[in-house]
């Protein structure tokens, strides 16, 4: 084993620890706990293992939820467009799942436990995925060949069989093998529509209690916040953060932004959300061959006007296409009486994470972008292997 993946998996294997602050009876603090199994068969009202939801769409939006219930969720993988309703998925990119003010989101069950102290998030994987699937895709789509999604060319189909389904929805001419082609339009739409769920989490501006709204023991993957008509749909791939929820133990990988933050954008003046024993690794992930992004700053995480507090975790084979390969830290005008700033960064590990592009800035960044006014913390942090273009950038107005 190398001597890079030997500190890399030292990191992991401390980060299972969790803050004495989050080390109580959590179970007494549940007013409800609602169950879901993606390996159950049937729909059911989730107040039991028994009878679990199928489908976490339908937890995340059961009418009988109250304030300090607790969502438990059976180890699985769970698609963002998929719900009792809609079993083959919707195929909406604006699917999310939303966090629930004063409900607390636990993974890694097995689905048989009793109390939430029994679970283990490293044993039994749960995965919330914004991957849309649109089945098997007939030629002339996905043909070797058939040229990329984004550039025209005079014949129909493309390459990536999703992307071209998606397309041809909409379009048919573009898949027309005795009239069409893959012509400009096609590509205009394919930049709008092709790619996952623009945010696979969303924590909006109504959770205000970091203590009270927590999602904890998830894998989170498969976000692409590109193509959208507003400009928060091209920032958190991952989990789009407006409002102070805590987010603990979760993985965030294989997500895009076409703007800002990858696996996660924070947006919010002086929002205080915490992260606590998450790790973001390869993001954007290999799903970026195919789907148009141009400009990325922070290809793991983004902060912007906000004060996000992150303990023990670790950032390892992140890429952004500008800058901060991992973290991107910007700050503008703050309100009065709002305090914007600083990102805190404790106990944190930053690997082998890269910005690289041939704009004027140099893909500046490889650790940490630091923008205009902003403010950045670090305690007792390992920042290391950003190739040549620097761990921590400063970049000062004036």
């Amino acid at each position: 084993m190398t001597a890079k993946s030997t500190t890399i998996r030292r990191v992991l294997t401390a980060a299972v620890s969790i803050p004495a602050a989050f080390l109580f009876n959590i179970s007494a603090y549940a007013q409800n706990i609602w169950h879901v199994d993606a390996s159950v068969t049937q729909c059911g009202d989730g107040t039991m293992w028994s009878t679990a939801f199928r489908y976490l769409q339908d937890a995340l939006q059961n009418q009988q939820l109250q304030l300090d219930d607790q969502i438990w969720v059976a180890a699985g993988t769970y698609f963002v467009d998929q719900d009792c309703a809609n079993p083959d998925g919707t195929g909406d990119r604006v699917s999310t799942f939303r966090l629930v003010e004063r409900v607390w989101l636990l993974g890694g069950f097995n689905g048989t436990e009793t109390l939430p102290q029994q679970r283990d998030p490293l044993t039994n994987i749960t995965i919330l995925s914004g991957a849309l699937d649109f089945g098997d895709c007939p030629p002339p789509c996905g043909v070797p060949g058939a040229g990329d999604c984004f550039t025209p060319n005079p014949t129909p189909g493309c390459e990536n069989g999703t992307c071209c389904c998606l397309v041809c929805d909409i379009n048919p001419l573009c898949c027309d093998i005795e009239e069409g082609s893959w012509d400009a339009l096609c590509v205009e739409v394919a930049k709008g529509v092709c790619g996952g769920a623009y945010h696979v989490v969303t924590a909006g501006a109504e959770i205000t209690d970091s203590f009270t709204t927590i999602i904890d023991g998830f894998t989170i993957r498969d976000g692409t916040a590109a193509g959208g008509g507003d400009p928060l749909q091209d920032q958190g791939g991952g989990m789009l953060i407006t409002g102070e929820p805590s987010v603990i133990r979760c993985i965030f990988t294989n997500n895009l932004a076409d703007g800002q933050g990858g696996g996660v954008s924070i947006v919010g003046d002086g929002i205080e959300p915490q992260l606590i024993n998450c790790e973001f690794r390869d993001n954007p992930g290999p799903q970026a061959g195919w789907i148009q992004h141009e400009l990325t700053d922070g290809g793991a995480l983004a902060s912007d006007n906000a004060t996000p507090t992150l303990t023990n975790c670790l950032f390892a084979k992140n890429e952004a296409t500008r800058h901060g390969g991992a973290i991107y830290n910007l700050f503008g005008e703050c309100p009065d009486g709002v305090e914007c700033g600083p990102l805190t960064l404790i106990n944190c590990t930053l690997a082998d994470n890269v910005a690289n592009n041939d704009d004027m800035f140099t893909g500046e960044g490889g650790g940490v972008f630091n923008a205009i006014s902003a403010t950045l913390v670090v305690d007792n942090c390992i920042l290391w292997i950003f190739g040549i273009f620097g761990t921590v950038t400063y970049l000062c107005p004036g």
